[in-house]
């Protein structure tokens, strides 16, 4: 039996300016689904040399249909520019950013990171 590999993430979501802590599987619907508001399409930001962000590569261009004019955003701590839409905080190799593992940051951890919300319409 194949099992699905499951990673310890934290899920910052800037339309209800919270953090929380679960177990995602590590696979390319559990991702999608953990970043919601219709997203087809992520991206990989390195924050760090043991922080990786997933992030909705077209976070800016989508949202909650109820709310699609107004775009919510997050501010981070070495980061320049805001980041649109949920974002997944997990964890990579040092050897091999791109293997993502496991966060060892807690939800206060990741709240410490952020350094404003952004809200705007388009």
């Amino acid at each position: 039996m194949n099992k699905t590999t499951k990673i310890k993430v934290c899920v910052i979501d800037p339309f209800v300016r919270e953090v929380t802590s679960f177990e995602m599987s590590l696979t390319v619907d559990g991702i999608t689904k953990t970043i919601g508001a219709g997203c087809d399409l992520f991206e990989l930001v390195r924050l760090d040399g043991v922080t990786n962000l997933l992030v909705d590569e077209e976070g800016l261009f989508s949202g909650h249909a109820e709310i699609k004019k107004v775009k919510y955003g997050t501010m981070l701590s070495g980061y320049k520019q805001p980041i649109f839409g949920r974002i997944i905080v997990c964890g990579n190799n040092k050897k091999d950013p791109t293997d993502f593992g496991s966060t060892n940051l807690s939800t206060q951890g990741v709240r410490n990171l952020i350094t404003g919300w952004v809200t705007g319409t388009v």
